[in-house]
């Protein structure tokens, strides 16, 4: 129990100290805040009997101070943590990563992620972000070399979606992270194509490809979801170093078809336009029963940019809470490690 309680700790070690305490936000569930002393390290020791409340709120608002402004995740979402009306969905976040990673590494890059990383520009104050989270650049970074890279990793959520005309829908989504080849300084970049053993490294890359794609399938079939609406993860900006014995389509195709045909009851098809197409009737038929999969980014927060950031991921995290409920520090649910799921090959 002593190195579980370290470990709360340290997630909260300056926020819990310096951050002014939120507004009361309604019962957390046992589900999401374990019992005994770890637990109340991540409750307000101040707030009135009985309504003993997570600091949540407060931490995402001061995250939010840590973008440059039109990057920042909606504030919206803040308002709905804090009024408690986030914790349905807190408690649904599920976090998928390989065999044979370390789940120490994992729940590393699970927190240490960047507000902000397009194309290796970093949109945010990263003085701040040291000085308020403990840390100035992701994890990845640091846990990866040319002769290694840190894992590969997934987040389940379900979200609130929200329509420029505020209107509102659930929706299922997996935040699937793609490999990086859009500049030379990424680690995916350094690993892959940057080596010599050009096949042995290609081989990988489908090695791991497959495991991204099984991450969105296993966890449609372990969430029941009947239809998976499929992006071009790792596709797109992502690519764009790619060519030749690494051309995309071919690794895409090579990676992908065998997943599906492991999984012949769920139907695939196209992700539509995001918010657009849930509020259409057939987003309203279908969202219930359907993963949506964000193409998602090795370093950043779900979301990236937002409204800054024209990728998947930017029109994912505009509308949707996803940057507070797939965050340790804002959604204390991902502290305990039931919700940490290993995915065979």
């Amino acid at each position: 129990m002593l190195a579980r309680r370290r470990s709360y700790g340290q997630l909260f070690r300056v926020t819990t100290a310096s951050l002014p305490l939120p507004p009361p936000m309604g019962s957390l569930t046992s589900q999401c805040v374990p019992s005994g002393p770890e637990g109340a390290e991540l409750l307000d020791p101040d707030a009135p009997s009985g309504t003993r409340l997570p600091r949540q709120a407060a931490v995402a608002q001061r995250l939010r101070e840590v973008y440059e402004a039109k990057f920042a995740f909606p504030s919206w979402s803040c308002e709905r943590l804090g009024e408690g009306s986030l914790e349905v969905y807190a408690q649904s976040v599920t976090v998928y990563y390989p065999q044979g990673a370390q789940l120490a590494e994992v729940k590393r890059l699970v927190r240490e992620r960047e507000p902000v990383n397009i194309g290796m520009k970093r949109r945010y104050d990263q003085q701040k972000m040291q000085e308020y989270f403990g840390y100035a650049t992701g994890a990845y970074g640091r846990l990866s070399s040319s002769e290694r890279l840190g894992p590969n990793l997934a987040v389940y959520c379900r979200t609130p979606m929200r329509a420029p005309d505020g209107r509102e829908r659930d929706v299922h989504v997996i935040n699937v992270i793609g490999f990086a080849f859009d500049k030379t300084q990424q680690p995916d970049y350094q690993y892959f194509l940057n080596h010599d053993d050009e096949d042995g490294r290609r081989a990988e890359l489908v090695k791991k490809m497959s495991q991204m794609w099984e991450y969105i399938y296993f966890c449609a079939h372990e969430k029941k979801l009947k239809c998976v609406r499929l992006s071009q993860v790792g596709g797109g900006a992502f690519s764009l170093l790619l060519g030749g014995n690494f051309d995309y389509q071919a690794l895409r195709k090579e990676s992908l078809e065998p997943v599906m045909a492991r999984y012949p009851e769920i139907e695939t098809k196209e992700l539509q336009f995001i918010p657009d197409w849930v509020f259409t009737p057939e987003g309203e038929r279908c969202c219930s029963s359907s993963l949506l999969v964000n193409a998602w980014d090795p370093w950043s927060f779900v979301g990236n940019g937002n409204a800054g950031d024209n990728s998947l991921d930017g029109y994912f995290g505009r509308c949707t809470a996803m940057a507070v409920l797939c965050w340790p520090d804002t959604n204390p649910c991902l502290q305990l490690e039931d919700r940490y799921r290993l995915v065979p090959p």
